[in-house]
């Protein structure tokens, strides 16, 4: 299955179900990309992923608990493929979080 957001230094903040090549998704992209730009300073990115549907349903409590730390993991730990939306440092930025340290306004 496929799903996209952004991550950053707090974990997971979106998880969103299909592909962002997707006609109906572009403009979600497009915003999401946005704002992981705005929000670099957190180490933002703009994430796609492949993962198992019961991964997925893992990485969905864990976001309706307010565990986002635990569900970005969850979901490093469970990737099947990955691709980073490029923007300058993402693939730094991956490995660095989650780490709400690397917040410089936290």
């Amino acid at each position: 299955m496929k799903f996209f957001g952004i991550a950053d230094a707090h974990g997971l903040d979106s998880f969103i179900k299909g592909s962002p090549t997707d006609e109906d998704q572009k403009s979600n992209l497009t915003g999401l990309f946005f704002r992981a730009q705005a929000n670099r300073h957190r180490h933002a990115v703009v994430y796609v992923v492949d993962i198992s549907e019961e991964d997925a349903e893992s990485i969905e409590a864990d976001l309706a608990d307010g565990r986002y730390i635990e569900a970005l993991n969850n979901l490093k730990g469970s990737v099947k493929t990955l691709e980073l939306v490029r923007m300058p440092g993402a693939e730094k930025s991956w490995g660095l979080i989650p780490n709400p340290d690397l917040d410089p306004y936290h």
